[in-house]
């Protein structure tokens, strides 16, 4: 989730914003200016360097699940 605002030091960390991915990603406009205008943060890159996308993408739903299932929601299917 991107949320906008003035970061609070030790309240709000504020992540880096997500790589576009072309041929993976949907396009926008200024898709290609995209990751040289974006917000980075040294310790998030990492992950973002990472081009295993069909696992990342399964990391991430598995995440979500597990989430909405601790708020009592459906349990993750297997």
């Amino acid at each position: 989730m991107m949320m906008r605002g003035k970061s609070i030091a030790g309240i709000n960390h504020y992540r880096s914003w997500p790589k576009y991915r072309p041929g993976y990603d949907f396009s926008f406009e200024d898709c290609e200016q995209w990751n040289e205008k974006r917000r980075i943060e040294p310790e998030d890159e990492p992950y973002f360097d990472r081009t295993d996308y069909d696992q990342m993408d399964q990391e991430i739903q598995d995440k979500a699940f597990a989430f909405i299932a601790k708020l009592g929601g459906k349990a993750p299917p297997k």
